[in-house]
């Protein structure tokens, strides 16, 4: 899919781009970690502020002291620091539970397809769909 969605030129209709300001969700530029520092509130890159499991974070560029952090793919805890503790990893496993949680209530749900004597599955999702779409009704006409 990915080769064919790369390899062709598919042509559509022309973007149009609306007005609204992008919402880039939970991500703090320098301003609001300043207005953070100031009020006495700690960035901490992997800390659940609100219970959504879903924690704030900077990008690279944030010129601010306090946006940047080092994670290693191993253990770490809600202030991105490396840690073997078992309450740590606790602590992130749980956060990333409710994180799943909190996105179920905003992700689309599943479009499932089905046809009598077909025994065969595919999943797929985003930018595969409508190529898989195209795929199975090629499969249909026997091409």
């Amino acid at each position: 899919m990915d080769l064919d969605l790369g390899m062709n030129m598919w042509s559509s209709e022309p973007l149009k781009l609306t007005q609204e300001p992008f919402d880039y969700g939970k991500r703090l530029d320098a301003e609001q970690l300043e207005e953070w520092t100031k009020a006495g509130k700690k960035f901490r890159r992997y800390f659940d502020q609100d219970g959504d499991g879903i924690p704030y974070r900077t990008v690279p560029g944030n010129e601010h002291r306090m946006a940047s952090y080092f994670t290693r793919g191993s253990g770490h805890d809600a202030d991105a620091r490396y840690s073997e503790d078992e309450h740590d990893y606790k602590y992130i496993l749980d956060r990333l539970q409710q994180k799943h949680d909190t996105a179920r209530k905003f992700v689309p749900k599943p479009i499932i397809e089905k046809e009598n004597g077909v025994r065969t599955g595919i999943i797929c999702y985003g930018s595969s769909y409508e190529p898989v779409r195209e795929a199975r009704d090629r499969l249909k006409l026997g091409d």
